[in-house]
């Protein structure tokens, strides 16, 4: 991903702008649009980032109530919103209530949109449709159908823990964002990618509210990140819990709210253990809180070896179907915005947040080792290392495209003149604009 660009640094107040060409199309009106690094409005932001070569959009709201308290010297702090399959932010900016709720707590409301894929599912037609990454996105796809445009050889799947992290970080670079409180909530595929991004990206993200979706196999947090505190919010009603469910078992009409009914349902009973053990929780004790229209079960307790303090907080509201609650969709006025926005409160980041700057610096590819200049050996090697620990690099021969390759590189050559080039990318995307390269010849 290349590393959003330092552009205007604003703090403690939005500046006006003028005559910033617009960066993309957007289905709302745009206080300003334009790429990445470009300071922010009061209001509806439309950006767009390049994540591997790939313009990506998102949109960041930033109420009145946020640029007053970011005028008297206070950091804010920023929520992520992720639609489901099919939605766009412009849609859940409409529709999720964090635009509201951002209006009443003085806070900035960010909302991504996913990449298109052409999904395909057994016995259904395929469908072209939005979609986040989450962790089995890759066996529903047609690999070979790609947005016109989208770089070869950039991952596909696409990258969208780096594109989230961009897009938290493009707003903590231009506003004064309070580090220690960047959340992140997703309904149904997008709450499967809220929960990615709670096992992957726990260094940045304090607190993540998954609605609809969640992890569906285990997936332990990155070496070195802290364990999340993480919600699961689902309807008793949500027809896509409820068909699989029935599928085990046929007389199930509603999910219970029964503490004990509950935690022995179906498909319940295997997704909480999945994310307690992803999370690094014990399954005992549980904190169980029963309401005529709702159940919430916590889990607090950390496994052997975690002191993170994180937690498991599974909510099951009566009468909710498969959609975001926010207040007008449901018969008892849920507001899920509402219900995260109180939990997330209660958990900033409990470690040092990463550093934001831009990190625009590309890699140097030096090699170590290379063939004689005239040979008449068949097969040749290489040798090279970066001055970034971390870089990945891609090698190219002759006019073959460029391919992943790896320190020592076994070639396979015919005879006449040659020429290798290796090119090295960091973490933060930054790839080398030129390549290390050398020249032999294979005699006969």
């Amino acid at each position: 991903m290349r590393r959003i660009p330092l552009g205007v640094l604003v703090l403690g107040a939005i500046v006006a702008l003028g005559g910033v060409a617009p960066a993309a199309d957007f289905g709302v009106p745009c206080a300003t649009n334009a790429e990445a690094g470009t300071a922010f409005a009061e209001g509806v932001n439309c950006r767009v980032l390049e994540v591997d070569g790939y313009p990506r959009e998102y949109l960041v709201y930033v109420p009145a109530s946020a640029s007053a308290r970011m005028g008297a010297g206070e950091l804010v702090p920023l929520v992520l919103m992720l639609h489901g399959t099919s939605g766009d932010g412009e849609k859940f900016l409409k529709i999720s209530g964090w635009r509201e709720k951002a209006d009443a707590g003085g806070f900035i409301a960010a909302f991504p949109t996913g990449l298109t894929y052409r999904v395909l599912e057994p016995g259904e037609p395929p469908t072209t449709t939005t979609k986040w990454n989450s962790y089995d996105l890759a066996s529903h796809i047609d690999p070979a159908v790609q947005p016109d445009g989208y770089p070869a050889g950039a991952p596909w799947p696409a990258d969208d823990v780096s594109f989230l992290r961009g897009v938290a970080a493009d707003v903590a670079t231009q506003l004064p964002i309070d580090t220690r409180r960047i959340f992140l909530s997703g309904f149904s595929n997008g709450g499967e990618m809220c929960s990615r991004i709670g096992i992957e990206a726990s260094d940045l993200f304090a607190a993540v509210g998954c609605n609809a979706g969640t992890l569906e196999t285990v997936h332990r947090t990155t070496t070195g990140h802290p364990n999340i505190p993480m919600t699961l919010v689902i309807g008793t009603i949500d027809p896509k819990v409820l068909a699989r469910i029935q599928a085990v078992d046929p007389s199930y009409r509603e999910i219970p709210l029964d503490p004990g009914e509950l935690q022995n349902t179906p498909v319940i009973r295997d997704i909480v253990p999945t994310v307690l053990t992803s999370l690094a929780l014990a399954d005992r004790p549980v904190d169980v809180v029963t309401k005529p229209t709702y159940t919430e079960l916590t889990w607090r307790t950390g496994a052997a070896g975690n002191t993170d303090g994180n937690l498991f907080r599974f909510w099951v509201l009566k009468g909710v179907e498969h959609e975001y609650p926010n207040g007008t969709n449901n018969p008892h006025k849920f507001v899920m915005a509402d219900a995260y926005w109180d939990f997330f409160n209660e958990h900033p980041l409990t470690v040092e947040p990463p550093d934001l700057t831009p990190d625009t610096k590309a890699p140097n590819t030096k090699i170590k080792k290379d063939p004689p200049n005239r040979t008449d050996a068949r097969e040749v090697t290489y040798k090279f290392k970066a001055d970034d620990a971390g870089a990945t690099f891609a090698c190219k021969l002759d006019h073959k495209g460029y391919k992943d390759c790896k320190s020592p590189d076994k070639l396979h050559v015919k005879p006449g003149q040659h020429t290798f080039r290796i090119r090295a990318r960091d973490a933060a995307g930054n790839q080398e604009e030129k390549p290390a390269k050398d020249t032999f010849r294979v005699v006969r």
